[in-house]
């Protein structure tokens, strides 16, 4: 495989980026041709130095989207982090959809909880037009306990989500230098 093949391959997997990152990242590796040209290397030595185009774009599109969910927090971002790093190996699949799929259904789960003990005072106000509320004032401070304590658990998930969003990048890097070979420290 010549240069203009390497680099056609490469810009097709970085097809998902928006230009002016591909651009920035396929010029790097047009840098990288060129200096190598100059030492005396060519074309082929070069790209079977670099390894294969479709797995390096999918490295360089699993680490652009870990910096873009780091820098722009949102649960877009952090989802198209783990379907690229799911996408650089198959065992990838394994290691960060499971885990992924249990965390956000726990949290979800609890956040449902949440919002379920929080109305909990409103539905006792509608059981009261009912005319269903026996015993009263033990009803009533029943489901005004539950809602401070459905109130109290939402403002602790929302802190709770921001570490589980941080906790996630932090899996999804330390997947990626697993799976590259480097160190996981």
């Amino acid at each position: 495989m010549n240069k203009d093949q390497f680099m056609n391959k490469l810009a097709k997997q970085l097809s998902k980026l928006p230009e002016t990152d591909r651009k920035e990242l396929l010029y790097d590796y047009e840098e990288h041709f060129d200096t190598g040209m100059m030492k005396g290397h060519s074309e082929e030595e070069l790209v079977s130095q670099l390894g294969e185009p479709r797995r390096i774009g999918k490295d360089l599109l699993a680490e652009y989207r870990l910096e873009r969910a780091q820098v722009e927090k949102s649960v877009k971002h952090i989802l198209q982090a783990v379907f690229a790093t799911m996408s650089v190996s198959f065992l990838n699949l394994i290691l960060v959809l499971g885990p992924a799929i249990g965390v956000i259904g726990l949290y979800i789960g609890l956040c449902s909880m949440a919002i379920g003990l929080a109305i909990t005072p409103f539905l006792f106000i509608g059981s009261m037009f009912l005319g269903t509320v026996e015993p009263f004032f033990i009803n009533l401070f029943i489901s005004i306990t539950l809602g401070s304590g459905g109130l109290l658990m939402g403002s602790a998930l929302f802190f709770v989500g921001k570490w589980l969003y941080k906790l996630t990048l932090s899996y999804i890097r330390f997947n990626i230098r697993i799976v590259k070979g480097e160190s996981a420290a």
